[in-house]
């Protein structure tokens, strides 16, 4: 969704390649629906080449925002980790 917006099952598919998280719709329907409700995705209806029309999910401005905030906050906690693991490997040697 960040790059370009999405229908559920292809975002499924997207997690399970990039980072091998294996997600069931039953887990991220819900979620996306509570991010839509909170303003971060916003949905739009797109035809679909074969069956029926599929729910089409992107990132709103705030959801932009909120992932720019995210990532700042899990590069700050990957850093004190990194320099806990390094000191505990110096420790070793």
């Amino acid at each position: 969704m960040e790059i370009q917006p999405t229908y559920g099952a292809a975002l499924i598919e997207r997690l399970s390649e990039l980072a091998g998280i294996e997600i069931t719709t039953g887990t991220l329907y819900p979620l996306l629906a509570r991010l839509k409700k909170q303003g971060f995705v916003e949905t739009e209806w797109e035809q679909s080449p074969v069956g029926p029309p599929r729910k089409i999910y992107s990132l709103s401005s705030k959801g932009r925002s909120k992932l720019l905030d995210l990532h700042g906050e899990w590069s700050a906690i990957a850093r004190s980790v990194d320099t806990v693991m390094a000191h505990i490997q110096d420790k070793k040697v």
